[in-house]
């Protein structure tokens, strides 16, 4: 894309009918304009969750843990079923592990989940986000 504008709306129709609509945005898609290597927005978003999980890990509180796995369950595209999410609570009483297990979990399910992590991440705690440089 040319010029594209910062974020916008894409939806598949089948039999006329929208059945999935995403919002997009630049950031996501073009590609950036420093070399490889600086910073970690480079690369694809599982490469980019790859690239900060250490710091994710030691930088999320148990709130945002919380409203992120009910989030990514109830995200129009779930990302997470209700076992998975109890799953990561149950895995361990200490945070990190929690974080640690759901951000292996988004991981495995590919590039569109670990998206939707990232963006919930920036609504969910900007601060880390920007800490980040996501």
């Amino acid at each position: 894309m040319e010029q594209p504008e910062e974020e916008f709306d894409m939806e598949v129709i089948s039999s006329q009918q929208p059945i999935w609509t995403v919002k997009i945005r630049r950031r996501d898609y073009c590609k950036p304009s420093r070399s490889p290597g600086q910073g970690s927005s480079q690369g694809t978003n599982t490469e980019r969750l790859s690239q900060v999980r250490p710091d994710l890990i030691s930088g999320v509180s148990r709130g945002v843990l919380r409203s992120m796995l009910d989030r990514l369950q109830a995200h129009r595209l779930p990302v997470l079923s209700s076992r998975e999410a109890e799953e990561v609570l149950q895995r361990s009483q200490v945070l990190q592990d929690q974080v640690s297990c759901l951000v292996d979990m988004v991981h495995r399910k590919g590039d569109t989940a670990c998206s939707i992590m990232l963006a919930l991440l920036e609504e969910l705690d900007p601060h880390l986000h920007g800490e980040l440089r996501l």
